[in-house]
């Protein structure tokens, strides 16, 4: 069995050279790059690159031993974005790089109070949001940017519980729930996409009150689903064709597990758990031996991570003994058991990378812990590695990522040289993985009954106007950033835009 090998001390002696908070988890740049955060006495916490097995500090963007404390890594338009806590000038800053010193630059500042900017998700519509406390912010190509909402108490979508109050991607841009601030007493299902902010459903006063414990929001096939509370307790489904709101389980889930490219399951502990559809709506049995997690309470969303296109997630046959991995596709045979891990861990960390998830089982301070790799073709779990004596306490392995057939994790467990990066070759090998980027490089914006294909230069461009039924209700032949009527329709108007054969579909209250 391979042997972890320290890849370099990277702040010399017992200090810490990884940070065990954000940014300790690479993103990659490519396949030969992974950006992530690194300590140094010199310059604090600031960003690093780890390349070709090679550990290095990238910039020092708060200049000197100050701590910049760069975070919420995401892939961008061919960049790395990220958050940055302080440069030097502002407490609240967005940054990218391209793996360079010179192309490590900021890109938006804030001011105001020291709340950071967070939640970075890139929509499948290729923009960029984030947020700042309660006001969430948007650019379309990295450059540009805009205040999109202010003051909205986004409610938890992501498990249940509070604190983790977030919007959810959906389509080509992103849903939220808003909060009701004084009469009339309403509570709406908000979508946002190229500029275009629209209700997509308002609830009745007498639901109001079970919003108050709303969470769940996520994509499934045809629209959206969600869990509240209250008299109205149950869990729903928002069907995108008639914009129907439809109880599909009398109660509401425990938790929801969701990953990019897996729809969401839902979970009721000691019943099943599901998947769910918005044509028609329903709730389908995917498993009914039910993996019990008795010590996750309150909506505590199950150790899970999405990989190869299908979610993998923790079980547990009995309380506190052997754990199970479970792997589905959102279909019930394609729901299975990969295998058991022997040891009765209670954290765990999971990371992807192509067919396959690592995962780091935590015991206790007294006992070894063990690395893993579930295969998700094949349909196995194996032991990577165990450590020959305790690590410590939870959060002593943190995974950060797998480059070149090593697995990367950073560990600080040898006190002399504090917590730094190791790397433990795996023998498996992941086919290059380009990191998804929005191949569309052009957007639709609306004005004045108008609207235009914003795109860099003039290209031939073609677009066709539906109803929510699917008939078209005009086509036009055009190029990019010429202005066009919208179409006269009452309701909803689908916009599909072609241009060099790269699509893109755009939702917009029709005109009356």
């Amino acid at each position: 069995m391979a042997q972890p090998q320290l890849v370099a001390d990277f702040n010399p002696g017992t200090a810490d050279g990884m940070t065990d908070s954000l940014g300790y988890e690479g993103v990659y740049l490519d396949d030969n790059r992974m950006i992530l955060a690194v300590i140094d006495p010199d310059f604090g916490t600031e960003l690093g690159i780890l390349e070709n097995g090679e550990l290095s500090l990238l910039k020092d963007i708060n200049p000197g031993d100050e701590s910049s404390d760069p975070q919420y890594f995401v892939r961008y338009n061919g960049k790395v974005y990220f958050s940055v806590a302080d440069d030097g000038q502002v407490l609240a800053s967005l940054w990218s790089t391209d793996g360079t010193e010179e192309g490590t630059v900021k890109e938006y500042s804030l001011s105001g109070s020291a709340a950071p900017i967070s939640n970075l998700v890139v929509t499948d519509g290729g923009a960029l949001l984030f947020k700042r406390a309660s006001r969430l912010y948007a650019t379309s190509d990295g450059e540009n940017f805009e205040e999109l909402l202010t003051n909205v108490p986004f409610f938890d979508v992501d498990g249940g519980g509070a604190g983790n109050a977030q919007y959810t991607k959906y389509q080509n841009g992103f849903a939220f729930f808003d909060s009701p601030t004084g009469p009339p007493y309403e509570v709406h299902l908000w979508y946002y996409e190229s500029g275009s902010l629209e209700v997509l459903y308002t609830f009745e006063e007498s639901v109001i009150g079970a919003f108050s414990t709303a969470y769940g929001l996520g994509v499934i096939d045809g629209g959206l689903v969600f869990s509240i509370g209250g008299d109205n307790r149950g869990t729903y489904v928002y069907e995108e064709g008639s914009g129907e709101i439809t109880q599909v389980l009398s109660f509401p889930c425990d938790r929801f597990l969701r990953a990019d490219g897996v729809s969401m399951v839902g979970f009721r502990e000691g019943i099943a758990f599901y998947r769910f559809s918005a044509s028609p709506a329903e709730a389908t049995v995917l498993f009914d031996e039910q993996p019990l997690l008795p010590f996750l309470l309150n909506g505590t969303p199950y150790p899970h991570i999405g990989a190869n296109g299908k979610l993998v997630f923790l079980g547990q046959s009995t309380f506190f003994t052997e754990k199970d991995l479970y792997m589905t596709d959102g279909t019930v045979p394609g729901t299975v058991k990969l295998g058991d891990l022997p040891l009765n861990g209670m954290i765990w960390q999971m990371l992807a990378r192509g067919r396959y998830v690592f995962v780091v089982v935590y015991n206790n301070e007294n006992n070894p812990v063990s690395i893993y790799v579930a295969d998700t073709e094949a349909v196995t779990v194996t032991e990577l590695y165990q450590f020959p004596e305790s690590t410590g306490l939870e959060g002593s392995i943190l995974l950060t990522g797998f480059q070149d057939g090593k697995l990367y994790f950073n560990l600080s467990t040898d006190e002399t040289v504090g917590r730094e990066l190791y790397s433990l070759e795996t023998g498996l090998v992941v086919a290059e993985e380009s990191v998804p980027v929005p191949s569309a490089s052009f957007g639709l914006e609306f004005a004045d009954r108008q609207f235009a294909i914003k795109a860099e230069g003039m290209k031939p461009a073609r677009v066709n106007a539906y109803d929510v039924q699917g008939r078209l209700l005009r086509s036009y032949d055009t190029h990019t950033n010429a202005w066009l009527p919208e179409v006269i329709h009452a309701g909803m108007v689908l916009y599909e835009v072609e241009v060099e054969g790269l699509r893109q579909t755009w939702k917009r209250i029709g005109l009356q």
